[in-house]
């Protein structure tokens, strides 16, 4: 599991309903292969099989930013496995395993030490 605490998932959809609904990962459990999620406006989280969840849409992301600029490089996204990184000056590096938006996530995190300042859970 790439998941850590912070991270965007879509919970298991309910009989009938493709799920929408964006939780933010509060803990990730390797020994049971269980995550608890909660929506950014809920107190109390929900457990869930690893298995059960499903990763965000990277076009979820691309409704609020196309990219993001930090220390004079970019993160570009053109949609799932279309992910670049522009270093100052440099050519694009390619990031074709970023297909999710907790990919993302965990992206920018490593490369800048903070975490991403968009709040998917809104829409929630």
């Amino acid at each position: 599991m790439d998941l850590r605490p912070g991270n965007y998932i879509h919970p298991p959809a309910a009989a009938g309903d493709a799920s929408s609904r964006y939780l933010r990962v509060v803990s990730v459990d390797l020994m049971t292969r269980t995550v608890a999620a909660k929506a950014d406006f809920s107190n109390e989280p929900e457990t869930f099989n690893a298995g059960e969840i499903s990763g965000c849409a990277l076009e979820a992301l691309m409704d609020y930013i196309g990219g993001l600029s930090f220390d004079g490089h970019s993160l570009l996204i053109g949609g799932a496995g279309a992910v670049s990184v522009i270093a100052a000056g440099g050519a694009p590096i390619e990031l074709p395993h970023i297909r999710y938006v907790h990919q993302f996530q965990n992206l920018f995190r490593s490369l800048t030490g903070q975490e991403l300042p968009v709040n998917l859970g809104r829409q929630s």
